[in-house]
């Protein structure tokens, strides 16, 4: 008798915790920009972050920036304008007169290769960190002429 007194309250405890339990753990949640539930959380598209995916990557990098660059003395702005989801371009990079065109890698890093502005070559990576953009890049100068060399510089943006 104690054994199947033991054994029924075994029984209902266990369907207590199973019946408790949120098999859906999906349910209420609305992850944004297709983004997909996965056993509760949102797991979001190439380019968007947030609990929901709500943010898209490149909204924290829109808008002007002043830049100083270890290249060149001169101080210039530029604009970051969006042109995707995850890429942009970038006004007057490295005061050159030229707009960048860049692709985002993550929420806060950019990337751009071979971007042939004028007579010169840019590649380079990027990281934004607050409001401070920070891009190394490798410039191929003068390319096709006698006087064509390479250029190692730094860009410090800051956005306002």
């Amino acid at each position: 008798m104690i054994q199947k007194l033991t054994n029924l309250l075994l029984i209902s405890l266990l369907l207590v915790l199973f019946s408790s339990c949120n098999s859906n753990r999906c349910e209420g949640i609305d992850c944004q920009n297709d983004g997909i539930c996965d056993f509760g959380e949102c797991v979001c598209e190439t380019g968007f972050y947030g609990d929901f995916c709500e943010t898209a990557w490149i909204d924290k990098f829109l808008g002007f920036y002043e830049g100083t660059q270890d290249c060149s003395s001169a101080d210039f702005v530029s604009n970051f304008k969006k042109r995707s989801v995850t890429g942009a371009n970038f006004t007057n990079f490295a005061n050159a007169g030229y707009d960048l065109s860049l692709n985002l890698t993550s929420a806060t890093r950019l990337k751009f290769e071979d971007q042939l502005l004028g007579m010169d070559e840019y590649s380079g990576t990027g990281e934004l960190k607050n409001d401070t953009l920070f891009i190394q890049y490798t410039a191929i100068k003068n390319i096709g002429t006698t006087t064509e060399y390479i250029e190692d510089c730094a860009i410090t943006y800051i956005q306002f």
